[in-house]
């Protein structure tokens, strides 16, 4: 039995999206100082933009996994982080919407920024297939040991925290960050 490939559109999606995530990450992880003058957004503090980079290496292995896997069975678990991640920047994109270059002769990743957002959460969604996530996950393994459980849950809610802090106020979780 061969392998099933996912559809043309699926693979093109996959691609550039990994192609722009992988971008965005080298862009916000090892040359900051070309943000300011050059992003969407002047994006302060640092720690804000790490953040935001982490997000795309996050970003990066998704759309990689999109592009290759012919199952939305095996893809399904890694959507809602994608949705979570686009929900919070387009959050974010919005809440600050006043701070960006939106000069498209400065620079016009303001709004490439908007389109990109707006656009990529509305594509996969209409590109996994209808029903999928009514249908019973495969077995992958045993259960999860109820104290590596409650490490899951402590760390989710330690990241959301501080990764929701970073968005909404940066200026006071600069103030205290560890």
């Amino acid at each position: 039995m061969g392998r099933a490939w996912p559809p043309r559109t699926q693979i093109a999606w996959g691609l550039l999206g990994a192609a722009a995530a992988a971008w965005f990450a080298i862009w916000m992880l090892f040359f900051p100082s070309y943000v300011a003058d050059y992003f969407a957004w002047d994006v302060r503090p640092r720690y804000a933009m790490a953040f935001i980079g982490a997000g795309y290496v996050f970003r990066t292995a998704f759309f990689l996994n999109a592009a290759r896997e012919g199952n939305w069975l095996r893809l399904r678990w890694i959507v809602w982080g994608n949705l979570a991640f686009t929900g919070t920047l387009l959050l974010a994109t919005y809440w600050h919407v006043d701070e960006f270059h939106w000069n498209p002769f400065e620079t016009p990743l303001a709004h490439l920024w908007i389109v990109l957002y707006i656009f990529e959460p509305v594509t996969m969604l209409y590109l996994i297939p209808r029903g999928i996530f009514a249908v019973e996950a495969p077995a992958t393994g045993g259960p999860l040991q109820p104290p590596f459980k409650g490490w899951l849950v402590f760390m989710t809610g330690l990241f959301l925290m501080l990764g929701l802090l970073l968005v909404v106020n940066p200026e006071f979780a600069a103030a205290r960050w560890p």
